[in-house]
């Protein structure tokens, strides 16, 4: 939209520019989420689009009678999807750059520490914190300074992690389709009924909420990993990522 049509002016009507960031959002989020299910699907790697972005966020308008700053989807910086994508690029590498990995995981430390490290700090943060876990987990996923075993051993941190923050949320939190992203990647991490019947829940909840929609092939999917992720020989957190960016070569070569 943005490389065809350009932005809208600014003195178009509130509504209208709300309605165009709105738009680009929900682009850049939902391309996020497919990244994850479609290993050729990389539309925030094209360097027009990129371009595109850079522009139209640099230079939002607000309109005549003003637009709230806060973005309607993405809730943060459009910067932070990126980084999504760039973290579900190297988790897709069978083999990913030692470099690389270092640097986006220093990236990720620098936002773990504003989302705070206590469960009280992360619980009042539960969009980001939720985000952190599902980072940790595709980064630990191809972690090249560690063996299979080890980055299964690690996984487990970010599983029970969200499941203690999942438990202890307020009664009656409404989970949103903002929640896609990480719950996708945290739940495939899970092997034990109990704790798949904890994300199932949630899942259901913004299914039935959401008329089905994205949200339904989101859990479609999920379902198919754990089903398919119940032989006692790749039982694992590790196979259940795989499985979910379609990549099971570190197994197939066992």
């Amino acid at each position: 939209m943005l490389k065809i049509c350009g932005r809208k002016p600014s003195n178009s009507s509130t509504a209208a520019l709300a309605f165009e960031r709105f738009c680009v959002e929900s682009y850049i989020y939902y391309s996020a989420i497919l990244m994850l299910f479609y290993a050729d699907f990389d539309p925030l790697n094209d360097e027009s689009s990129l371009r595109a972005f850079d522009d139209y966020f640099s230079n939002v308008s607000y309109g005549p009678h003003g637009l709230s700053p806060s973005q309607p989807v993405l809730g943060t910086s459009y910067r932070w999807f990126l980084l999504l994508a760039e973290i579900t690029r190297l988790a897709r590498q069978r083999y990913p750059s030692p470099m690389t990995w270092n640097t986006l995981h220093d990236n990720l430390c620098s936002c773990d520490d504003l989302v705070g490290r206590t469960l009280t700090q992360r619980l009042s943060n539960l969009d980001g914190a939720l985000y952190i876990l599902g980072c940790q987990a595709l980064l630990e996923c191809c972690n090249p300074f560690h063996s299979l075993a080890e980055r299964e051993a690690v996984l487990q941190r970010p599983l029970q992690e969200a499941i203690e923050l999942i438990e202890h949320v307020p009664h009656g939190t409404k989970y949103r389709p903002y929640h896609l992203w990480p719950l996708t990647v945290i739940s495939v991490l899970a092997v034990e009924d109990k704790s798949r019947q904890i994300f199932h829940r949630i899942l259901s909840q913004l299914s039935r909420e959401h008329n089905g929609g994205p949200t339904q092939a989101v859990q479609t999917r999920i379902e198919e990993v754990w089903a398919i992720n119940t032989s006692s020989i790749t039982h694992s957190s590790t196979y259940g990522i795989l499985l979910l960016l379609n990549d099971k070569s570190v197994y197939d070569c066992q």
